[in-house]
């Protein structure tokens, strides 16, 4: 159906109205159709392909086939997705007229979830079998090689494979996600009630990976010194598991070192009530209304609350609390004269000046100089401990350690020794080109300066910059160096260059090409005269316009169905021969409108044509179907080719040839595998 002479054939019964590009429309609409589950849009192509197949039968050229097999996935999709279905697909692929046609409908049979689901099944049970044997291989090698070690090794393999074992894979995953689609789209069948019990296992699997990374992201955050972020973590902690013990302890700690005392104090009358506390129904009618008003953003009447609770009890251990809280509330208002002169009486006052001065120091840093001071001295304690122990975690650093120690025997410590040292050099390097750590907790710490002060002295705004360039947010870092009385105007440039660099490497991995010519147009005209501003023109003029891709190839291919749908472009410019100013092997790239962009052989400007006779949409259809067509060639290649399961891995060193045959495992083949990480 695709040949030139096929299409010479059409085109000389004039009784015959539906074109090419008709009939692709109609195929590709009924593959989106199936997909979707939309049955309208089903039956809506199926009519189409019948009167399609009535004009080719009036013309004498019998019938495509098409419609009959569009009818029978209109009636599989009614009747539910089966295994029927599948089979019913594969039907269909076997006889439909083309290769490319029987590409995209044996792709249906692939993006749904019955037949997905059975693969990922096996590729996660075959990934999981080959691990196991390729770690028994391994050892067993080094045993028979007279590297009794591995006796040890396979120990401390087994004690820390222990806790990642409970861990879903990303395959997983997503047999997760497909499970619960299959069994409420067939419920009642054998499959569907197995692929529900699939999906609590894996739910609950899931679940448990979730709530520990979540706590590990927690603490994580407490080390940095990112209590605002912890707090945020925390109650998103206590919003999954309300009835977590862990989340709601590090929500009062994290509460408890920002300084907001009076959330963490109502926390703790709300879990561990206070029962010396002696407070009339009066008394803690008026804590509980200063709390209320606290939380809602009223400090004044909170003050004003609190001081008559001190009043009223003014030998109860609550008095204490209360006028605690009551600086506070005054230090949020910004009367930190006031608050510091309330605190300096009650520590003068010698009751409980152990917990006063705990609140001076860490509950509510009132001297926010000290607070930027002791974020400068965490930013520091944090590089420190980078460069000693790196990114890993305590298993990581402990599992290499005793692998080590096990594979190096009497010399462990000495390569132990270098290894560390080499590596906590590279890490000291990192570093001192670019270091994060710790900077977010600065830039918190001279934000809440300069809204208590109103300003920031010269040296602290350069902190602040240097913190957020830090952090990457090199716009806000230039803001910030703008407001310096004499800003430098190199850094200037720099931050801009930067920010210019930032913008074209994010340009560079947008897939969509509109999108992408626009962020690098902007790159372009906003940060004019540096280095990224002309990469960006230079992509601009050197990647494809948005619209239907065909390479080479697939043009000199298909070159006659693409002069009936109105191609302008001369013979020689796809003819295959390298000297009359041939395409080059970019391809070029139709626009929905018809506008063609292509690219002569050694040329770096895109030059346009457009449709003849106007018919440019015409054009763009029958571009965009054999732009699908390609990819489902493409996708059924990938699938069909063969598959070798073994593969030899090994080293030449002093004693001889080291080589190990092991099973190759399934790799993330999947194109929206990595949505489900």
């Amino acid at each position: 159906m695709k040949t030139a002479a096929f299409i010479a054939l059409v085109l000389c019964c004039a009784a015959v109205p539906a074109q090419q590009s008709d009939l692709d429309t109609a195929t590709a609409q009924a593959c989106t159709a199936t997909l979707l589950g939309d049955r309208d849009g089903l039956r809506s192509a199926r009519a189409m392909l019948e009167r399609i197949e009535s004009h080719w039968q009036s013309a004498g050229l019998g019938t495509t086939g098409l419609a009959d097999n569009v009818a029978t996935l209109a009636n599989v999709l009614i009747h539910g997705r089966t295994p029927a279905f599948t089979q019913a697909q594969r039907r269909i692929a076997r006889s439909a007229n083309t290769p490319e046609e029987r590409a995209l409908l044996r792709a249906l049979g692939d993006s749904l979830p019955w037949p997905t689901i059975t693969r990922l099944r096996w590729e996660n049970r075959y990934n999981r079998a080959a691990g196991t044997v390729n770690w028994v291989i391994r050892r067993a090698q080094q045993l028979l090689t007279g590297q009794f070690q591995a006796f040890f090794q396979m120990g401390n393999d087994v004690v820390f494979a222990q806790p990642r074992l409970r861990r879903a894979t990303t395959r997983e995953r997503k047999i997760f996600v497909l499970a619960e689609r299959l069994a409420s789209e067939a419920p009642g069948t054998v499959e569907a009630l197995r692929a529900r019990d699939e999906a609590r296992t894996l739910a609950s699997k899931i679940e448990r990976a979730r709530r520990r990374d979540h706590l590990r992201r927690i603490r994580v955050a407490q080390e940095q010194g990112q209590w605002e972020t912890a707090v945020a973590l925390a109650q998103g902690g206590l919003t999954l598991w309300p009835s977590d013990d862990d989340f709601e302890r590090l929500l009062r700690e994290s509460d408890h070192r920002i300084g907001l005392r009076t959330r963490s104090w109502q926390r703790s009358l709300e879990v561990d009530p206070v029962a010396d506390a002696n407070l009339s129904a009066e008394q803690a009618g008026i804590a509980a209304e200063a709390l209320r008003l606290s939380l809602r953003g009223r400090p004044a009447q909170a003050r004003e609350a609190l001081v008559e609770l001190a009043r009223d009890m003014p030998a109860a251990p609550v008095s204490d609390d209360a006028l605690l809280l009551a600086a506070i509330m005054e230090q949020s208002m910004g009367e930190s004269a006031s608050a510091r002169a309330r605190l300096t009486a009650l520590s003068s006052q010698d009751r409980d000046s152990a917990w006063i001065a705990e609140s001076l120091g860490n509950s509510f840093p009132f001297a926010l100089d000290h607070e930027v001071e002791a974020a400068m001295a965490r930013r520091r304690e944090l590089s420190r401990r980078f460069v000693w122990q790196g990114a890993r975690s305590v298993d990581e650093n402990l599992y290499l350690a005793s692998s080590s120690a096990i594979s190096q025997g009497l010399a462990a410590p000495a390569a132990l020794g270098a290894f560390f040292f080499i590596d906590s050099a590279f890490r000291g390097v990192a570093l001192a080109v670019h270091n994060p750590l710790g900077a977010e907790a600065i830039v918190d710490a001279l934000a809440r300066l300069e809204r208590r002060q109103g300003t920031l002295s010269p040296e602290l705004r350069a902190m602040q910059r240097d913190r957020l360039r830090d952090l990457g947010a090199l716009d806000r870092a230039l803001a910030v160096h703008e407001e310096l009385p004499q800003p430098d105007p190199g850094l200037a440039r720099r931050l801009r260059s930067q920010m210019a660099r930032q913008m074209l490497e994010v340009a560079r991995g947008e897939s969509n090409s509109e999108t992408q010519r626009r962020m690098l147009a902007h790159v372009a005209e906003t940060y004019s005269g540096t280095d990224a501003a002309r990469e960006a023109l230079t992509l601009m003029r050197t990647s494809p316009f948005p619209g239907a891709h065909l390479t080479a190839e697939q043009v000199r291919a298909e070159i006659e169905t693409l002069r009936q749908a109105g191609w302008p472009l001369a013979p020689s410019l796809t003819d295959g021969r390298t000297g009359n100013g041939e395409i080059d092997g970019v391809g070029v790239t139709v626009e929905p409108d018809g506008t063609i962009h292509y690219r002569r052989r050694n040329a770096e400007e895109w030059e346009e044509a457009r449709a003849a006779g106007g018919d440019g949409a015409r054009l763009a259809a029958v571009a965009a179907a054999l732009e699908r067509q390609s990819r489902a060639v493409s996708a059924l290649e990938e699938r069909e080719r063969p598959h070798v399961p073994l593969e030899v891995t090994g080293s030449l060193g002093a004693s001889g040839i080291y080589a190990v045959p092991q099973l190759q495992r399934f790799r993330h083949v999947d194109e929206d595998l990595p949505l489900y990480e």
